[in-house]
């Protein structure tokens, strides 16, 4: 035999009421996950933007090596400049004194230090195409002839005055033949530098476009990355945003059926009450008839027992519901 709160209870499951089991009536929702390209997005883009950053690096570095050898290939076609210049500068002091027979100390001076500037020049120019073996075999072939003209020219420059009239003019035209063949290593070294140049020039230009196109490239490719994962994060904000509505709707539902569920157990065990005092009431005064038997009287005082024990439990769920609705009344007495 089964008490009777079991089967008051029973009642109430087959009626369809949990009281101490709750159901939410929103549909289960697990917590939205990012994306494979979410997960990737960030070191995605950073090893895009160091990728990018170590070709633009790599591609600037052989645009400045190109530039630099353009500059070098200015510094020796000016180097050259300034040989031929100092050495035309060194003939017309020669002729000076030529014209002075000699008579002027200071164009003498002059000339020493033009000699000097073109044995300076001679050495840088030198020095710059040392890194080249064709212009250093061409440079190398041009000093000879240039150091006889230079040893001709300080010869000139102090016996010429006394000399006789052929034997100058002899002199002047073995000079004049071989500063034309100076002129001429000269200029087939500043043609070649030319040609190294232009082709040097090239090569810089098509650097500076493969710069261009791998910076515009790259950053088009980099801006689209983040382009997607603003969208993708926006994406995920919806997301979760709806999942957090969700949340908060699932919430109140369970507040709100939290909130139904103590309004029942109290309406309930209230009505409940009623009929039970009048069944323990009517099992008192079945109690005091003289007429019952002892099987009569021993099934009313089950009755009896039977109530009082679910009148207990119903005044335990009508605590339980006070307790949930905040409403439950201490007293303080002395025992």
């Amino acid at each position: 035999t089964r008490p009777p709160c079991d089967a008051f209870f029973a009642i109430l499951y087959y009626r369809g009421f949990h009281p101490f089991s709750y159901r939410s009536p929103v549909k289960h929702t697990t917590p939205p996950t990012e994306g494979k390209f979410s997960r990737i997005s960030v070191p995605l883009i950073t090893s895009i933007i160091v990728a990018l950053c170590g070709l633009l690096y790599w591609q600037a570095d052989k645009l400045r090596d190109h530039q630099r050898w353009v500059d070098h290939s200015y510094q020796v076609r000016l180097s050259i400049v300034e040989v031929d210049r100092t050495l035309r500068g060194a003939e017309s002091i020669q002729r000076a004194i030529l014209l002075t027979a000699g008579k002027a100390p200071e164009l003498q001076i002059e000339f020493d230090r033009a000699m000097l500037s073109v044995m300076k020049n001679l050495r840088a120019l030198r020095k710059l195409v040392a890194d080249n073996p064709n212009q250093s075999r061409l440079v190398q072939e041009a000093t000879q002839p240039l150091l006889e003209r230079l040893e001709m020219l300080q010869r000139n420059a102090r016996s010429l005055p006394s000399m006789p009239e052929a034997e100058r003019s002899a002199r002047i035209l073995e000079g004049v033949a071989l500063a034309k063949k100076v002129d001429e290593h000269l200029k087939k070294i500043d043609q070649s530098e030319s040609i190294l140049l232009l082709s040097r020039a090239e090569e810089t230009h098509k650097a500076g476009i493969r710069l261009l196109i791998l910076a515009t490239v790259g950053s088009t490719f980099g801006v689209t990355i983040m382009v997607l994962a603003l969208l993708q994060e926006r994406r995920n904000r919806r997301i979760r945003q709806a999942y957090q509505d969700r949340l908060a709707e699932a919430r109140d539902t369970a507040l709100n059926s939290v909130k139904a569920t103590s309004i029942f157990v109290a309406s309930v065990s209230h009505e409940i009450r009623t009929p039970m005092n009048g069944v323990l009431g009517a099992a008192d005064l079945l109690r005091q008839d003289r007429r019952l038997d002892r099987r009569q009287r021993e099934l009313v005082d089950t009755i009896r027992y039977s109530g009082e024990a679910l009148l207990n439990l119903i005044n335990d769920i009508l605590d339980l519901s006070k307790l949930q609705a905040g409403k439950m009344d201490f007293s303080r007495e002395d025992f």
